[in-house]
């Protein structure tokens, strides 16, 4: 469960405060720095496939686009900054001395039942209000469900629950086995 540290501040004013930090994962929502909750290795192991997954795929496609996992920071606006546990952007993504990955296409959340709701509902929203955002997978493990949010052509947004089969990700150009995002063999 994140908690919420009673500290407020603007998206310039944590991104300064969080180069700061020498331990914790942060995020700013509302305004308010939010410490992220510990991982446990299940969640671990599931961000690492996924990112061998998303780095293998866009690599044998030849894509000009990159995979970056957690730790880079997505600015949402003035008063808000979230830390997905992945994303997939043009080349270079961001500056390499940046916390800040600007213009991602796909962004994706390993939840856990403790995240859930703030995944699925604040962060679906925010993620969409970012113009570059085409995808949001929304990865839950302990269901063996992958939630795949698609903008549309007129800006509407496509959603499909997975529990098998595929997922096309256009842009960047790529294909993914649900079974592989979930962490299975």
């Amino acid at each position: 469960m994140n908690t919420h540290l009673k500290i407020k501040m603007t998206a310039d004013q944590f991104i300064a405060w969080s180069e700061k930090q020498s331990a914790g994962r942060y995020e700013l929502a509302g305004g308010e720095v939010v410490k992220m909750p510990a991982e446990r290795v299940r969640h671990v192991r599931i961000k690492y496939a996924i990112a061998r997954l998303i780095e293998d795929a866009i690599t044998t496609a030849k894509l000009d686009y990159e995979f970056l996992g957690d730790g880079v920071s997505l600015r949402i606006d003035a008063h808000c900054v979230r830390e997905p546990d992945g994303c997939i952007a043009m080349r270079p993504a961001a500056d390499d001395e940046s916390l800040e990955v600007v213009a991602p296409v796909v962004v994706i959340d390993v939840a856990s039942p403790s995240t859930e709701r703030d995944d699925s509902q604040d962060k679906l929203a925010e993620y969409f209000s970012l113009s570059s955002v085409e995808h949001y997978l929304l990865i839950k493990p302990w269901c063996e469900t992958v939630i795949h949010h698609r903008r549309n052509a007129d800006g509407s947004l496509t959603t499909r629950i997975l529990r098998s089969g595929a997922v096309h990700l256009s842009p960047p150009g790529i294909v993914i086995a649900v079974e592989a995002l979930l962490g299975k063999p």
